[in-house]
């Protein structure tokens, strides 16, 4: 299994391309590779974040609960 970084509500590849492997911890099998974020990737994401927080924190409890529900980690789409 591949994961990516979400940023901007988008899957994306680390930006230097930096990846990790997950391995089980008894059988030493590797379980999944993800995205290594990078300095540039904490910074978009956060970025990202500032700029959401205004909108995101007028909304009420079943609004917030209704957007994370469509998104695209929970629907299973990459």
């Amino acid at each position: 299994m591949q994961t990516e970084l979400v940023i901007d509500n988008i899957p994306r590849a680390a930006e230097n391309g930096a990846t990790f492997e997950r391995r089980h911890p008894v059988s030493g099998e590797l379980v999944s590779t993800g995205a290594a974020a990078s300095v540039a990737d904490a910074l978009a994401a956060a970025e990202s974040a500032a700029k959401a927080f205004a909108s995101w924190s007028a909304t009420g409890p079943s609004t917030g609960v209704r957007s994370s529900t469509s998104s695209p980690r929970s629907s299973g789409s990459r």
